[in-house]
């Protein structure tokens, strides 16, 4: 993939094609993950942050219209991932039942690291009754198109257009104001599948 091509893709996902966005996730994935591992070598932490960087990109994508570099701002998002991981590890830890209440900061809206994005994914999926869940899944996760769901779970294409779509807006409800994530939620889920 060209620079050209991948600014494009900027461009097309900043103006609504979610379809562009798993290009750049493409493209960005590897060499985020490898500035994160080299400087940790930390695995899981390593994916971690840069699920952090793209899911921060996905939350704040109104603002990145104004953005000059791109890749600039995606490494240097990488690097505070980095940051924030080493003052973790270096930082002495206080039982926060010592430290007074104006210390511990305002909770009205907690940024979610995607870790706990997932779990609020996870809790919301697992209430789905089981046929509407496997259904869900196969189409989602398993990248199945929905006649050959029909064919496999032996039902009608149309029942399993009807167990997607309640499917979705059963998460996107019990997902409240995370729902807006679940978009790059389906798409990594599916991408660390693949």
């Amino acid at each position: 993939m060209t620079v050209n091509t991948v600014q494009q893709d900027i461009t097309s996902w900043l103006s609504g094609d979610d379809a562009a966005y798993r290009r750049v996730f493409d493209y960005f994935y590897n060499k985020l993950y490898q500035t994160c591992y080299k400087a940790t070598k930390a695995r899981e932490d390593s994916e971690e942050m840069v699920m952090n960087v793209f899911l921060n990109i996905w939350q704040h994508r109104a603002e990145l219209a104004h953005i000059d570099d791109f890749e600039k701002y995606l490494f240097r998002s990488t690097r505070n991932q980095i940051a924030d991981f080493q003052r973790k590890n270096i930082l002495q830890t206080q039982d926060i039942d010592t430290l007074p209440l104006e210390q511990l900061g305002s909770a009205d809206h907690p940024e979610l690291t995607f870790k706990e994005l997932e779990q609020v994914y996870h809790l919301a999926l697992n209430r789905l009754p089981e046929k509407q869940r496997e259904v869900f899944l196969m189409s989602r996760e398993q990248g199945l198109s929905q006649k050959q769901i029909a064919e496999k779970k032996n039902i009608s294409p149309s029942t399993v257009n009807n167990h997607i779509t309640s499917a979705m807006k059963i998460i996107r409800n019990d997902m409240g104001e995370y729902s807006e994530a679940l978009p790059l939620i389906l798409l990594v889920t599916a991408y660390s599948i693949s």
